[in-house]
């Protein structure tokens, strides 16, 4: 819901390379982490060492709220994103969903990911608009 917010405010100001930033970032870091990170690395949350309800599905490490949301930050180098990237990872060690730890490798991961994504769509509205400077 949070990125879908984001993506209509984007629309709003037709910040059309920043929307595509955001909506890349998010569709690359989520399904990296929850389908092919998450599984491989198999950690168990704390609310479930915890006998802490509700428990979340899945394993912990790493976060991928964390990790979505650090990513929107950097790709879209939004400060406001990056406060809030910083509340959701904290929300997810105050609910008992992760680790610290877990949270800290959302966040370096998400980090990462997000800035190639964010330095190439940059790159690729670049050369776009140079090409319609050239054409008229």
């Amino acid at each position: 819901m949070l990125v879908g917010v984001i993506l209509a405010w984007g629309a709003w100001n037709r910040r059309w390379a920043w929307m595509v930033a955001a909506a890349l970032a998010v569709a690359v870091t989520d399904p990296l982490v929850s389908r092919v990170i998450k599984p491989a690395i198999g950690r168990e949350r704390p609310c479930r060492a915890y006998a802490i309800d509700p428990c979340g599905s899945g394993e912990a490490m790493p976060s991928a709220h964390a990790a979505n949301m650090a990513a929107l930050a950097t790709a879209t180098a939004s400060p406001p994103l990056a406060g809030m990237a910083v509340l959701v990872g904290v929300s997810r060690v105050v609910s008992g969903q992760h680790w610290p730890t877990d949270v800290a490798a959302g966040w370096a991961l998400g980090a990462v990911l997000g800035a190639g994504i964010g330095a190439g769509v940059r790159a690729g509205a670049a050369r776009i608009g140079a090409r319609r400077g050239r054409e008229g």
